[in-house]
């Protein structure tokens, strides 16, 4: 294996791999089809039984919860039965692994991973909170001025208020799926944007359209669901099905702005206590 340069990741919070397998081998999903044949894959499992929150932090220290202390937003006080408000970037005991890599001097560039801070002094750039499945913070950036040139010139992601705002009428499914695409669309051009900016050592985007879908669509797309209602998929089509069409859309948009010196990693990540498996793809060019 050569040596590469630079790492890309793309990531789809809370994709769910059965799916993404199925969908890539029927051609539904190409440009993820493309990396299961021309990469290497590796599936690993979470620790079951713990709260879904302590995933995406465990991914990115690089330790288990019982090392980083974060298991969920809201979480019980050690000695008590009480629960208390854990922020991320403040709560979590260990450093991400893109605060060792900027001051091993290499440039980073960190968008939307889930339940992160915002990295003061980062040697590159940072967005928190554009497009997330659980705000905490909302939209900021480092460095701090980052937030105005993005909203200049990409607004906020169409989905402004939590995806569980939305209403529960056929209208109101078909106003939530055009909003996760569209916001998917524009992450993507951001994408594109800054990764075209800068000579980045570490550059990462996460797709958290992905983990709005399942949770407000999946009666939608599982015919074998309570709630399933033909009437209703007759307008929508399935939500699931088209927003990961979209993510893999925007998988290929981004990777034709990718040199032949970088590692691709595709991760899609299962943020579920009890589906809880991870599955990784990366691609060698």
């Amino acid at each position: 294996m050569k040596p590469f340069a630079k790492i890309v990741l793309l990531a789809m919070d809370a994709g769910d791999k059965f799916l993404i397998q199925k969908w890539a081998m029927d051609g539904t999903l190409p440009n993820i089809q493309s990396l299961f044949a021309k990469g290497f894959v590796g599936e690993t499992m979470s620790v079951e039984g713990l709260y879904e929150g302590s995933t995406w932090p465990s991914f990115y220290t690089g330790v288990n919860p019982a090392r980083h202390g974060f298991h969920r937003l809201n979480q019980i006080k050690p000695k008590t039965y009480e629960f208390h408000r854990c922020n991320p970037g403040e709560f979590i005991k260990r450093e991400p692994f893109w605060n060792l890599l900027s001051n091993a001097g290499k440039k980073v560039a960190i968008l939307d991973i889930p339940l992160s801070g915002t990295s003061q002094g980062l040697n590159g750039i940072q967005m928190v909170e554009w497009a997330s499945h659980d705000g905490v913070y909302g939209f900021n950036t480092w460095p701090e001025k980052l937030k105005g040139e993005v909203l200049k010139r990409f607004g906020y992601h169409p989905v402004k208020a939590t995806c569980d705002s939305y209403g529960r009428s056929p209208r109101d499914f078909c106003r939530f799926i055009n909003h996760l695409i569209e916001g998917v669309n524009k992450k993507c051009e951001l994408t594109v944007n800054y990764m075209d900016k800068g000579e980045w050592d570490f550059f990462a985007q996460v797709f958290s359209e992905s983990h709005c879908v399942g949770h407000q669509c999946w009666h939608l797309h599982d015919t074998n669901h309570p709630n399933y209602n033909k009437k209703i998929v007759a307008l929508t089509g399935d939500p699931v099905r088209e927003v990961y069409r979209a993510i893999d859309s925007a998988v290929g948009k981004i990777l034709e702005h990718v040199d032949e010196n970088t590692l691709v990693f595709s991760l899609q990540l299962m943020a579920w206590p009890i589906i809880s498996a991870q599955t990784f793809y990366l691609k060698i060019f």
